[in-house]
């Protein structure tokens, strides 16, 4: 059963204001897919900002808002990061994210192989709104949620991943390790709280020159996976909540699955490959 509101909101807020609602978000409720004892874990101990993070930030704002990369990043070509100097430009510029000459460079070489691939220039130039919050109430547990998303549309939900591969297979298969169809199903989840229903595409683009780019669209089938786990996940944290326990994956004692070539054949089985109805693995005689 998908979440129900009365109340959604979309707006451009700062991303500080974001991190300020006290809601329910994907960063941290991907976690409670494993157990309540994860999602715990990473609530109460968010990540430090690192220079991934930062590159990310800027990557995105070079694609979806690029009239506000100037005005939020500054480039430092000092050297190393110590010193009077260091400490006098850090304080120039106090309030912007500083970057290193190769982070801007990548975020600008990304934003231009992004931008001039055909079908995410489609998705990009239709009138939509970058980093736009979205909150609701998911109406079968009670929970308030948000999501933040990159770009949308009346007809498009639009995100930007970077990845060492586009190639189709490679994607799909990190997409699903990702539960890159469990956050769209989230996000979606909520627009549909306002009786919106939109398409959900990814934009992947490889974070290595050339930069190469590909647009991927969801189906419905890719979301209805997705839903399924981000359902128990928020039943999870509720119950959680209302137990105040977090248990770990496996609470209770159970059998050990060993892998079946471990176990000797029994007698009275024979291998197929023996009468050559399929062929011997390598290296066996």
């Amino acid at each position: 059963m998908s979440p129900r509101s009365t109340t959604p909101v979309a707006c451009r807020i700062s991303r500080e204001e974001y991190d300020c609602i006290e809601a329910v978000n994907w960063s941290t409720l991907k976690y409670a897919v494993q157990s309540g004892l994860c999602y715990q874990h990473h609530l109460t101990n968010p990540p430090e900002d690192t220079d991934a993070m930062k590159l990310g930030r800027a990557t995105h704002t070079a694609v979806f808002e690029p009239d506000r990369l100037l005005h939020e990043y500054v480039m430092w070509s000092g050297g190393r990061r110590a010193g009077g100097e260091w400490e006098a430009f850090k304080a120039m510029h106090a309030g912007r994210t500083i970057l290193k000459p190769e982070e801007y460079d990548t975020a600008i070489a990304i934003r231009d192989a992004v931008h001039s691939h055909k079908a995410a220039k489609k998705l990009l130039t239709a009138k939509g709104q970058a980093e736009c919050t979205l909150r609701w109430v998911d109406k079968q547990t009670g929970l308030a949620c948000k999501a933040r998303l990159d770009w949308l549309t009346s007809r498009a939900l639009v995100d930007l991943k970077t990845t060492r591969n586009i190639e189709a297979r490679a994607f799909g298969r990190h997409a699903g390790e990702m539960l890159y169809h469990c956050q769209f199903a989230f996000a979606r989840m909520g627009l549909e709280a306002s009786g919106k229903k939109p398409k959900v595409h990814i934009i992947a683009v490889e974070n290595e020159a050339p930069h190469d780019v590909a647009v991927y669209t969801l189906t419905d089938d890719d979301l209805w996976a997705g839903e399924d786990q981000v359902r128990q996940a928020l039943d999870r944290v509720a119950e959680c909540r209302r137990t105040k326990r977090y248990p770990g994956r496996y609470p209770e004692a159970l059998a050990l699955e060993l892998p079946g070539w471990l176990f000797p054949k029994d007698e009275n089985e024979f291998d197929l490959a023996d009468l050559g109805l399929v062929p011997a693995k390598a290296g066996m005689g």
